[in-house]
C-alpha cells in the first residue's frame, strides 16, 4: 500500500522532503526520532489511515547495514512485521546535502575541493567521531525503565496477586529481579567496556573514503568543520545554501542521490 503521510523529525527534513517527493507522499514534522514511532501507531489507530509512517536519522543510534549499502533501511513491528517505518542508510539527512555532486552545483565549488575536504575531516575528526560512536552505542544498551517491571515475574492479569506476598518473598523479588535489569548497563559503563569499544571505533572509523565518512560521521558535525573552509559563512548558513538548491532541483536531486530515488519508489509501491 501506497504511503500517503510520512513523519519526520525536524524542519530541514519537512523542507527538503516536500519538494523531492512532490506531495507523494506528504511529508510533516510530527516529533522526536525517539518519538516518531509510537506517534505512527497512535495516528494509525485514531485516524484508520494504514498510509502513514516514519522516517529519522540513524546518527550513533546503530551501524549502517554494509550488505545494503545506499538503501534506506525498513523498521517493523517485532512481532506483526509490519512496517512502521524507514532510517536513512548515511549518518544523518545533513550528510546526503554534502554529496560532493550536489554539494559542487549547489555552492559553485569544484567536487574535488569537496572530497579533498570531507578526506580532511576523515582524519581530523576520526577520534572524536570515535568517541561519539562509544557513547551513543552504550547508550543504546540503557533498557526502558518501563521493562523494569513492578511486579513479580509469571503475575498474569491486572487484577492477579502474589500466591506469596510476605517480607520474605518481596524482599526475594526486589533484591534480585532490579539487578539482573541494571546489570547488563553497569557492564556496557565499566570504563575497561567503554576503552575497548572506542578502540574498537577508532579503527574502524581509520581510512574511511569520502562516501563512507557520510555514512559513519554527523553530518552537522561535518558542516561545522567545513564551514570556515567554504568561506565566511556559518554551518547553518551553509546548510540553507544547500537546502535550498535541493527545493529548486528536486528532480536533479534525485538523480544525484540515488538513495532518495528509492526511498520515493518504495514509498510509492
Amino acid at each position: 500500500m501506497p504511503v500517503t503521510l510520512l513523519f519526520v523529525e525536524g524542519d530541514l527534513d519537512e523542507q527538503l522532503l516536500t519538494n523531492v517527493f512532490g506531495g507523494a507522499p506528504a511529508v510533516e514534522k510530527r516529533g522526536s526520532k525517539y518519538a516518531l514511532k509510537g506517534i505512527v501507531v497512535t495516528e494509525r489507530s485514531e485516524t484508520g489511515n494504514q498510509g502513514i509512517e516514519f522516517l529519522r536519522d540513524r546518527d550513533f543510534d546503530s551501524e549502517p547495514d554494509t550488505a545494503t549499502p545506499d538503501v534506506p533501511k525498513p523498521i517493523l513491528t517485532p512481532r506483526s512485521r509490519d512496517r512502521l517505518g524507514w532510517t536513512w542508510f548515511r549518518h544523518s539527512i545533513e550528510c546526503y546535502l554534502l554529496e560532493p555532486a550536489l554539494a559542487a552545483r549547489a555552492l559553485g565549488k569544484p567536487k574535488e575541493e569537496l572530497e579533498g575536504m570531507l578526506r580532511q575531516a576523515g582524519t581530523d575528526m576520526l577520534v572524536y567521531q570515535a568517541a561519539r560512536w562509544t557513547v551513543g552505542q552504550a547508550r543504546a544498551k540503557l533498557p526502558p525503565s518501563r521493562e523494569l517491571e513492578t511486579q513479580p515475574p509469571g503475575i498474569d492479569g491486572d487484577f492477579a496477586l502474589p500466591a506469596d506476598m510476605s517480607e520474605n518473598a518481596c524482599w526475594a523479588w526486589l533484591s534480585t529481579s532490579p539487578g539482573r535489569f541494571i546489570g547488563p548497563v553497569i557492564e556496557a559503563f565499566t570504563e575497561s567496556a567503554l576503552r575497548k569499544s572506542f578502540e574498537q571505533y577508532r579503527a574502524k572509523l581509520a581510512g574511511l573514503d569520502v562516501q563512507d565518512v557520510l555514512v559513519w560521521f554527523s553530518g552537522k558535525d561535518l558542516l561545522a568543520f567545513a564551514a570556515p573552509k567554504l568561506g565566511p559563512q556559518s554551518p547553518g548558513e551553509v546548510r540553507n545554501r544547500l537546502r535550498n538548491w535541493v527545493r529548486n532541483h528536486p528532480e536533479e536531486t534525485l538523480e544525484l542521490l540515488p538513495e532518495w530515488a528509492a526511498l520515493k519508489r518504495l514509498l510509492n509501491q
